[in-house]
């Protein structure tokens, strides 16, 4: 992936930064906070292939406020830490996914760094800006009145497509990327509240096959992210931050992808 390419898309989510820290509906969600846009967690820096993509909410604002990415929004400071991201993770999220990685791929991928050397998996979201606490808990905050979650909603579309199918398109075209795995997400009622409310029942995507592990509702099938793209899909109805959720049941969950 190329400078450029990050420069480009990282700017562009300042731009929409600004308009929703601007929006009355939407600035409660972020308190203000002009948190660093994270266009994706060890991005690849080099022309390397990448053979897994892992995708959730959006960041936890634990990110900026511990350290793991700096607060600024200076785009070749930003570029250097988030392709370099597993050289020193949140481990309290990506020690768990790291796990669900393994699991899914036959122990053959990682998202490198501390976590190994597994054949490369990065980590993306719908949204890359972090929001002053988890999406979810905000989203179901009693506070929030049903115009607020429509433009919560509203914001994640916007998001999805201008970055999200994007940038997914090129780790296709330029780094073959083959397969993707949602957290939180399992078509057509599985999963988080607010993914299930964003996604519906998935009819953009073509289950193959899905069951239940453990507890936890998991599927295997496609995804086509451009008319002419397409890129197999495995989910998990619930991920790493799903508090009552034993990691060993997601494991063995995300064994039945491998």
């Amino acid at each position: 992936m190329k400078f450029e390419d990050f420069h480009e898309m990282f700017n562009a989510a300042l731009q929409r930064r600004q308009r929703y820290l601007s929006d009355p509906l939407l600035a409660p969600w972020f308190q203000k906070e002009a948190f660093p846009p994270i266009i994706g967690f060890g991005l690849p820096a080099d022309e390397e292939p990448v053979h897994l993509a892992t995708i959730a909410l959006n960041p936890s604002d634990g990110e900026v406020t511990g350290g793991f990415v700096p607060r600024t929004d200076d785009a070749k400071n930003q570029w250097e830490r988030q392709t370099g991201y597993f050289s020193r993770p949140y481990r309290k999220w990506f020690d768990k996914a790291e796990r669900l990685v393994r699991a899914a791929s036959g122990e053959q991928l990682s998202y490198g760094g501390v976590y190994g050397t597994g054949l490369r998996c990065v980590h993306l979201d719908l949204s890359p800006l972090p929001t002053a606490g988890k999406f979810d808990t905000v989203f179901d905050s009693r506070e929030r009145s049903a115009e607020e979650r429509a433009r919560a909603i509203s914001m994640l579309e916007h998001e999805t497509g201008a970055l999200l199918r994007p940038l997914l398109n090129l780790l296709v075209a330029q780094h073959h990327l083959p397969r993707v795995l949602f957290f939180g997400y399992c078509p057509p009622e599985g999963g988080s509240a607010t993914m299930k409310r964003f996604w519906g029942r998935g009819r953009e995507f073509t289950v193959h096959a899905s069951d239940v592990e453990a507890g936890t509702q998991w599927a295997v099938g496609n995804w086509a992210i451009a008319p002419s793209v397409q890129v197999r899909v495995g989910f998990l109805a619930k991920g790493p931050s799903y508090a009552r959720a034993a990691i060993g049941e997601l494991e063995k969950a995300a064994s039945r992808l491998a």
